[in-house]
């Protein structure tokens, strides 16, 4: 069995040598290919620059006060990596080390910390970013432990005793789903935004602003929202923008003003509200149908039937909104 960063803790590895049923060797190689190539080692190039001096020039300014989830979704992973491991769940282990090192620190973490060109990045950032990349590390070392332990090497210089394969397994500590949440909900707004963008062919570079008339709008990850969206501001107005593009996240409304010679095409707005109201209207029965289900309603835990419930309300709400999208359309 090889030796891993477990330390004591989850159990190691070598469950391979047991009796569960487990991915093969050719699976397991190709995974270990995949996440050591194509996440491991390109994040490990910026956080090893950083630590060898490249950039040092540009740490004296703050980060624009950028915070993630970051904590959050990495106690979250390792809370489900315990039980994983605990369970003999190898490809699911494997499959939430994949999410969190490519989408939560690839895909959003540094990109939010990563100052505009010519601008700095403040040590107090650059020193985070080092910090949850060498926890990713420690739960990457089961399953990449050669390539895991080079890179851990090379961040900086290390004796035989702070070896990768010694150190002790991330303590899983207590998260906040809210939190989780919240920031999911950031994200899926500025994804809806590039969506707008690619699909209106607006330019990437052009700062846009965003309305919304009812609910809250997006309170938490504000900064991250504005930066990541190329965004001048998220504002509350009273009525929709006569020039305008809707968007929704859930069943919030925003809409983007325009100006210029952005045509709209009707017919094909029309026919993707019509799509979503319809996949809504089946979601929602299908979870009105559940509840509806008095053995499920009186056997199901209450978080569980709490949970089915809140589902059945944002639907509704969501066909409100959709409804209304097709009154302004028609």
């Amino acid at each position: 069995p090889r030796p891993t960063a477990f330390d004591g803790q989850p159990p190691r590895i070598d469950i391979l040598e047991a009796s569960h049923p487990v991915p093969d060797e050719a699976g397991l190689a190709a995974a270990e290919r995949m996440l050591a190539i194509a996440q491991a080692a390109q994040a490990g190039d910026l956080v090893i620059c950083l630590m060898s001096g490249g950039g040092s020039a540009l740490l004296t300014a703050p980060a624009a006060g950028l915070t993630l989830a970051d904590k959050q979704r990495l106690n979250q992973a390792l809370t489900d990596l315990e039980q994983q491991f605990e369970d003999y769940r190898i490809s699911d282990a494997l499959m939430t080390v994949y999410r969190l090192v490519w989408d939560d620190y690839c895909s959003w973490f540094l990109e939010a910390i990563k100052p505009k060109f010519g601008e700095a990045m403040d040590a107090e950032t650059k020193a985070r970013c080092v910090e949850f990349f060498e926890s990713l590390l420690k739960i990457l070392h089961p399953f990449t432990p050669f390539i895991s332990e080079e890179i851990w090497q090379d961040i900086k210089e290390r004796s035989d005793k702070d070896a990768l394969v010694v150190s002790s397994w991330p303590e899983a500590k207590e998260f906040s789903a809210a939190k989780v949440k919240s920031f999911e909900e950031a994200q899926k707004l500025i994804t809806e935004v590039r969506n707008l963008r690619s699909s209106k062919n607006l330019s990437p570079k052009e700062s846009l602003s965003l309305i919304f008339t009812k609910g809250n709008g997006i309170s938490a990850y504000r900064e991250i929202v504005l930066k990541l969206a190329n965004l001048k501001d998220i504002s509350k107005g009273t009525e929709q923008p006569a020039s305008s593009l809707s968007i929704m996240v859930g069943s919030q409304e925003y809409f983007v003003p325009f100006e210029g010679d952005l045509e709209l095409d009707v017919e094909e707005e029309r026919r993707k509200v019509e799509e979503e109201l319809k996949y809504t209207q089946g979601f929602l029965f299908g979870i009105q149908k559940k509840l509806s289900n008095k053995g499920f309603v009186d056997n199901a835990p209450a978080q569980v039937v709490a949970l089915e419930q809140k589902k059945k309300d944002d639907a509704e709400s969501k066909i409100k909104v959709l409804e209304e999208q097709l009154t302004r359309l028609n």
